[in-house]
């Protein structure tokens, strides 16, 4: 469930190598006897770090099934730019 998550925030950030991880994986439906809901913080060797949410168990109020969201500071341009490598 989560690694489609995960797989985005490392495409985003260049492939990065990740050095420390917490998580916080949980099974709220029982009866279907998988993980619904995960938590997971990481940090980057590049020095960055992510949180990455994922499950069923999560409500969406606005209506989306799965998004990104990037936050960080300005290169010396102004904008924000990829780390991605090509």
């Amino acid at each position: 469930m989560g690694i489609h998550a995960i797989d985005t925030a490392r495409f985003v950030l260049g492939d990065p190598q990740p050095v420390r991880t917490v998580a916080s994986i949980e099974t709220h439906y029982g009866a279907y006897g998988v993980d619904d809901d995960a938590v997971v913080l990481v940090e980057w060797d590049l020095g960055a770090r992510s949180v990455i949410e994922s499950g069923w168990w999560q409500p969406r109020l606005d209506g989306v099934e799965a998004d990104t969201e990037v936050y960080g500071t300005a290169n010396e341009n102004g904008w924000w730019r990829s780390a991605r490598r090509v």
